[in-house]
């Protein structure tokens, strides 16, 4: 009966389904795991944890600070506080070198949007891309990035667990570029999302060619 049920949902309701990321399901699960003592599937997470250990370590003080296309990543929250639910958020991307950074919003903290933000923000860099350097979330280990970083090709690097100083330049544009314009509200609506998508793209452009990146 149950398996009825699935197999007559709507299209639009099976694209949300697929769309779910790994942290939205375990959280909307978890009561009734609990409730029938449901054990996890560890399959996805060791894969990811397989991926993570294929991944080098690159500390702050180890990257190439003078070489164009040494890109640092990273997901802004725009959650309000409150991490129930689905919301918003904005994929960061900078250069080390010449500060170009980009900023793509995405619905919700599944792969399928972090590998198409990333794809179209580095279809757009005036630069070739030759290093890209992430922390240690799903959101980036996992084998849709892998297979974007592989068939690119780039560089791929992640920082030491619990050292956001590993990734300075790109905590300093979540500031800068992120949070100064948007705040810390909460977006999680559809009319927000797309207000988020122009605004990011205008504040890409507004910061890449009419502000001078001072390096010192």
């Amino acid at each position: 009966m149950k398996s009825e049920v699935l197999l007559n949902l709507s299209n639009s309701t099976q694209e949300k389904l697929f769309k779910l990321s790994h942290a939205t399901i375990d959280r909307i699960l978890k009561p009734y795991r609990e409730k029938f003592k449901i054990k996890r599937n560890y399959r996805s997470r060791s894969h990811i944890s397989h991926i993570k250990k294929s991944v080098p370590i690159s500390a702050f003080y180890d990257k190439p600070k003078e070489v164009f296309g040494y890109l640092e990543m990273d997901l802004v929250f725009h959650n309000g506080g409150d991490y129930k639910g689905e919301f918003n958020y904005t994929l960061t991307v900078t250069d080390i070198f010449s500060g170009w950074t980009e900023l793509r919003a995405i619905k919700n903290k599944a792969r399928v949007w972090t590998k198409e933000a990333l794809s179209d923000i580095l279809s757009t860099l005036p630069f070739k891309a030759i290093y890209l350097h992430c922390d240690n979330g799903s959101e980036f280990l996992n084998s849709h990035v892998e297979n974007f970083v592989r068939n690119y090709p780039l560089i791929w690097t992640r920082s030491r667990p619990f050292k956001k100083n590993d990734s300075p330049f790109i905590e300093s544009k979540n500031w800068s570029y992120v949070r100064t314009y948007t705040g810390y509200r909460r977006y999680d609506t559809e009319e927000e999302l797309e207000v988020l998508k122009e605004l990011n793209i205008l504040i890409s452009i507004k910061h890449n060619f009419f502000i001078p990146f001072n390096r010192k």
